[in-house]
C-alpha cells in the first residue's frame, strides 16, 4: 500500500515562481545575446570566428536549459492538478 501527501497549493506557487524566473532569465539572456552580437559586429579574424562558435554553442545550451525548466514547471502544475482531482474524486466516493 502506498501513502502520499502533497501540498498542491505550494506546488502551484512553485510552478508559477519557476515560470517567472524563466522569464527573467530569458530577458537577461536576450540582453546578453544582443551585447555579444554587437561585439561580434566589431571583431574580425580567427578568434572572432571561434568566439561566434562558442556563443552559438552557449545559445543552444541555454535553450535546452530553458526548455528543461519549463518542463519542470509544467510537470509541477500538472501534478498539482492531478492530485487535486484525485482527492476530489476520492472524497466524492464518501458522500451521500
Amino acid at each position: 500500500m502506498s501513502t502520499f501527501a502533497a501540498n498542491t497549493n505550494e506546488m502551484q506557487v512553485r510552478s508559477m515562481n519557476l515560470q517567472a524566473t524563466i522569464e527573467r532569465v530569458r530577458a537577461e539572456v536576450n540582453s546578453l545575446t544582443s551585447s555579444l552580437q554587437d561585439l561580434q559586429g566589431t571583431w574580425q579574424g580567427a578568434a572572432a570566428g571561434n568566439f561566434q562558435s562558442v556563443v552559438a554553442d552557449w545559445r543552444t545550451t541555454q535553450a535546452r536549459v530553458e526548455e528543461s525548466l519549463s518542463s519542470i514547471g509544467t510537470a509541477l502544475n500538472r501534478a498539482s492538478v492531478q492530485y487535486d482531482e484525485a482527492e476530489a474524486a476520492n472524497a466524492s466516493l464518501f458522500t451521500y
